[in-house]
């Protein structure tokens, strides 16, 4: 997790929004975080950087060949869209890799449904 300055009071709220949004998302969707790492400081001059959280996960794929992954495989693959998406695609890789646009706010998150959208994608794999 890379933050700017906590002397900051919108840095350190950041931060703390940050915190209570990853525990509360990994109580629910029963997903462990073993181990984190947090650095402050990432700014030039008054300006810190934007809040970068990042999460790796550990789990058992019984066959690799099956696995799901999110970047695109070949010309004219067929893009689905499982959920609610309400006219939303900023920060998508959609919006990054076909649009080319990497501006926007990311979509609110509801994890009943990104629960359901996961269980989906393990069903029709």
């Amino acid at each position: 997790m890379n933050f700017g300055s906590p002397e900051n009071e919108e840095n350190m709220g950041e931060f703390v929004e940050c915190v209570q949004g990853i525990g509360e998302a990994a109580e629910y969707l029963k997903f462990p975080v073993v181990s984190g790492n947090v650095s402050f400081y990432n700014q030039t001059k008054e300006e810190g950087i934007k809040p970068t959280p990042s999460i790796g996960g550990v789990g058992l794929i019984k066959d690799y060949k099956k696995m799901i992954t999110m970047d695109f495989k070949e010309i004219d693959n067929i893009v689905l869209v499982i959920g609610k998406t309400e006219g939303h695609i900023d920060q998508s890789l959609f919006a990054r890799n076909i649009l080319d646009e990497k501006n926007g706010p990311p979509p609110e998150i509801n994890l009943f449904n990104e629960k359901n959208n996961g269980e989906t994608l393990l069903k029709l794999n």
